[in-house]
């Protein structure tokens, strides 16, 4: 249990640090030529709260909708973290859908059940 703990914390110390930094130009350069895609999208739970974090390709900008339960988030609209509370024990279900400045568009889904942290 003191691993997973540790393991979520150093995520939620992660989706942190990446909300003050940005991209490079040089990075930005590189997704020009993809097409609008999610190569990575995970949520997780503990401490009552749901995590998740996405990887965005595509030419930018991106914008971005997070729903929890079939409910859109709009404070985290153009974000690629999400973070809110839930109830422990319920299950939930996650979706993020994504368009790029060229239009392409990709979306994905994920759920679970919110947990609490015991050590």
């Amino acid at each position: 249990m003191r691993r997973r703990t540790i393991a979520i914390f150093m995520l939620l110390a992660a989706v942190v640090g990446g909300l003050f930094t940005g991209a490079a130009p040089a990075v930005a350069a590189d997704f020009s030529s993809r097409t609008a895609g999610i190569s990575y999208f995970d949520c997780d739970s503990g401490a009552a709260l749901i995590v998740c974090t996405a990887t965005i390709d595509g030419t930018p900008p991106f914008g971005i909708t997070w729903k929890v339960n079939g409910v859109e988030q709009p404070f985290f609209r153009d974000s690629s973290t999400l973070r809110v509370g839930c109830v422990v024990g319920r299950s939930f279900d996650v979706q993020i859908a994504v368009t790029d400045a060229s239009g392409a568009s990709a979306t994905g889904r994920t759920g679970g059940v919110c947990r609490r942290i015991q050590e």
